[in-house]
């Protein structure tokens, strides 16, 4: 029985770099900082944990109302987090959510639409090394994007980030 065409390795290669390429090029990638959206500020952004539990709200990253920093852009999505210290080593939970409030980001997460990363930093203030995250396109002008975070274990403690955002 036949799986489909026979495609050789250098074949496959060709096909997946097509499909990052696809997936990954974006007419403007840059970090976003935690003084406000499009900021020239080097201040991270700042998520305050619960006690051995997510934080009890989410911590605004892009306002709803925000405007694409490119005319004739509409949308957005994040794409990496770069953790710049915590407070506390050991495992983190972060949630991204799209809403047009923090509450209305913590109702999107309770039906299941969010994007949920791990963070192991074994230093205070924290390793450097990006992450990725995947969430699906925002609208301009109609969702925002929001943070919150668990540190296990632990009692209130926070996790300063820069992220990086696509618009297109």
């Amino acid at each position: 029985m036949s799986t489909g065409p026979n495609i050789t390795r250098s074949h496959k290669d060709i096909l997946d770099n097509t499909i990052e390429l696809v997936l990954h090029i974006h007419p403007l990638s840059e970090y976003f900082v935690g003084t406000g959206f499009a900021s020239d500020s080097m201040l991270p952004y700042v998520v305050t944990a619960g006690n051995d539990a997510f934080g009890a709200a989410y911590t605004e990253l892009i306002p709803p109302d925000s405007s694409p920093q490119v005319v004739g852009h509409t949308e957005y999505n994040p794409n990496e987090i770069l953790v710049t210290a915590v407070s506390q080593t050991g495992l983190w939970r972060v949630r991204f959510a799209y809403g047009t409030s923090a509450g209305d980001a913590l109702t999107n997460e309770g039906n299941g639409m969010y994007s949920e990363m791990l963070v192991v930093p074994s230093v205070v203030p924290a390793d450097t090394t990006p992450f990725t995250i995947h969430m699906r396109d925002a609208v301009f002008a109609t969702e925002g994007l929001y943070a919150r975070a668990h540190a296990a274990g632990k009692n209130v403690p926070t996790i300063s980030f820069f992220f990086q955002l696509h618009e297109q």
